[in-house]
């Protein structure tokens, strides 16, 4: 079995969550952007911005925990930015038709990570700070 930390983010709340699963991503998404009592309940805009995967239930829980224990939202964006940081990459997530857009200045090598619809090519989220590669 394979278990998952990820990182979701709400346009609407403009706020993260952290969390772990031994779920499929897709299915555990689904169940937070449903109404439901708990953080993430009072939000239906939840998108998976990052994940990682884990062989233990017990790796999965320390890495979360190691996360949320930089009670940093700087952090947890540049734990993404890091891992979205090639030059000029785009990456799907067919679960739910996104693509993550990752852009390099050429001048000064600062970038930007963004989430974008994929059809309608609207941005979903833009990570507010620019960071340099």
């Amino acid at each position: 079995m394979i278990f998952h930390i990820y990182i979701l983010y709400s346009s609407n709340a403009n706020k993260y969550y952290v969390g772990y699963t031994g779920d499929e991503l897709s299915s555990r998404l689904q169940k937070h952007n449903s109404n439901h009592k708990g953080f993430t309940g009072k939000y239906t805009d939840w998108v998976l911005v990052y994940s990682e995967a884990f062989e233990t239930k017990a790796t999965s829980m320390s890495r979360e925990k190691q996360i949320k224990s930089r009670k940093s939202r700087k952090e947890i964006e540049k734990l993404i930015a890091t891992k979205l940081s090639s030059v000029g990459s785009e990456h799907s997530d067919t679960s739910e038709g996104l693509l993550v857009r990752t852009t390099i200045h050429p001048c000064c090598k600062r970038g930007r990570v963004g989430i974008v619809d994929r059809k309608t090519q609207n941005d979903l989220f833009k990570a507010p700070k620019v960071y340099r590669w």
